[in-house]
């Protein structure tokens, strides 16, 4: 890495998406033969957990100078399928426009490959804002939400969402919405319930579901809707209302069995 226009006093890669901060985990080494050349020290290496952030592009370079020793320059790593964007942020942008010194910074990063965005927005003169939310919608004009942003509870005027899972959704592929949003407890339920079934096997034990006749006939009903709601990876409305039609009357059943 190469810096001009500072003396820095330290040089790291740090964790966090663009708008965050986060610890370091790799200090890089002055180079003694190029000014103001740092270089990772040989040897060094990402954990697992690390490389998925820098393929998420959450992982960002920051140097630090005596003058500002928390950190004076700082850039994002962005591979291949990661876009960062900064916009401003005021009330003269609103639809229609609104007066006061409020002001602000929102850093986005889009992942293109996994359909997921993470904001993080910097707000000053706005603490008493009662939601926050990214909207569809271009310069000019008003759209529908997208995701909605939760507020810092220590800085009331930082609002932000990682990795949320909406241009899937918008784009009506609901598979990669399912993989994304649900992945990991259908991950769970798939592992937990053959880990179960395995165990009472081994140990000679009665395997018992714990349902009666009308909640099996919802369960395989459930699993058959899905099914056929998954097959395509794409959304249908009338599969969908078929989805709760089935969770009311579960629902139902719950108080009047």
């Amino acid at each position: 890495m190469n810096l001009t226009g500072i003396v820095s006093t330290a040089v790291t890669i740090n964790e966090g998406f663009a708008g965050a901060a986060g610890p370091g985990l790799v200090a890089l080494a002055r180079n003694g033969a190029t000014a103001g050349e740092w270089d990772v020290p040989a040897g060094s290496l990402l954990t697992t957990d690390q490389v998925n952030a820098l393929l998420q592009g959450k992982l960002y370079v920051k140097a630090a100078s005596a003058a500002n020793p928390n950190g004076e320059i700082r850039g994002q790593i962005a591979p291949a399928n990661i876009s960062v964007i900064f916009a401003d942020l005021s009330g003269a942008q609103e639809v229609p426009a609104v007066g006061g010194a409020a002001a602000g910074v929102a850093a986005t990063t889009v992942d293109a490959q996994a359909n997921t965005v993470s904001v993080h927005v910097h707000a000053t003169g706005v603490d008493d804002a009662t939601a926050a939310e990214v909207d569809n919608g271009a310069a000019g004009s008003t759209g529908t939400k997208l995701v909605a942003l939760t507020q810092d509870a220590v800085q009331p005027g930082h609002w932000s969402t990682e990795l949320a899972a909406i241009t899937a959704a918008r784009g009506n592929d609901l598979q990669k919405s399912v993989n994304l949003a649900l992945g990991s407890s259908l991950a769970t339920i798939g592992l937990t319930i053959p880990a179960v079934a395995v165990a009472a096997y081994a140990l000679d034990k009665q395997l018992v579901l714990g349902l009666n006749d009308q909640e099996l006939v919802l369960l395989v009903l459930t699993f058959v809707l899905s099914m056929l709601t998954f097959v395509t990876g794409r959304t249908n409305i009338l599969f969908g209302l078929v989805h709760v039609v089935v969770f009311a009357v579960f629902v139902f059943l719950v108080f009047v069995p």
